[in-house]
């Protein structure tokens, strides 16, 4: 499951103009798909990555209002799944005569969507895999494509009488950005992370954890997060 798609690039700070001119959407999926292997895995470890993108590569179809229900099947909404009970198309699924619930709370869909939690009478927000890695494959599509993005605005070529503009303070920009909403599992005080958010509901996933290695997600945490370091200019 790619956690971002071309539209998440519309807007600024992350807007990256005429994806959709550039193989008709395909090039920004793949290199979505390879940038969230490559980095999530370093992230997260090689264990936890591959089962969550296995399961939320299982996940049931994401409701929508314009889509016919099927009667049977199953449907994400929110962190919740339901079952349709008759075919209706813009219905929004709660109990009644037209779903029944399947699960509510979902872990992978919390891990996917985010959730507000209250951690000594604080409210944190995780706000979910799509604000984790928007701002990383931005930074890493500036970094690899440079020279195919347009009107940007730091990347144009040179013409008489202008200047082009280093696009590294965006790439840089993106890059903490990324690293900032990951988290620091040596730093107690971050808040609104994801290792924050796996760390307070680390026993979510502990049936995962049966090897040798590792007892309990915090084990596993503790061993194999990998924080991503902040960088500036002077690295790229």
């Amino acid at each position: 499951m790619n956690f971002v798609v071309a539209a998440d690039f519309d807007l600024v700070p992350y807007s990256i103009p005429n994806l959709n001119s550039l193989d008709n959407g395909e090039t920004i999926d793949a290199f979505v798909q390879q940038t969230q292997d490559e980095e999530l895995e370093l992230l997260l470890g090689n264990y936890f990555y591959t089962t969550m993108q296995e399961a939320m590569d299982a996940l049931p179809d994401k409701w929508d209002s314009t889509v016919a229900t099927v009667i049977g099947q199953q449907y994400r909404y929110l962190n919740d799944i339901w079952q349709a009970l008759t075919v209706s198309s813009d219905v929004v699924p709660s109990e009644g005569a037209y779903y029944t619930i399947v699960e509510q709370n979902n872990r992978w869909l919390r891990l996917l969507n985010g959730e507000q939690y209250i951690v000594d009478k604080r409210k944190k927000v995780w706000k979910g895999l799509t604000v984790l890695v928007k701002p990383l494959v931005f930074s890493r599509w500036l970094t690899n494509r440079s020279d195919v993005v347009v009107e940007i605005g730091d990347v144009l070529p040179e013409h008489e009488n202008s200047q082009s503009i280093s696009p590294a303070p965006r790439i840089v920009d993106g890059y903490n950005a990324y690293a900032k909403i990951a988290g620091d599992k040596h730093c107690i005080h971050h808040k609104n992370t994801l290792h924050d958010f796996l760390s307070f509901f680390s026993t979510l996933w502990d049936d995962l954890f049966t090897i040798d290695d590792y007892e309990t997600m915090s084990d596993y945490l503790e061993q194999e997060w990998n924080n991503p370091e902040f960088i500036n200019e002077f690295d790229l």
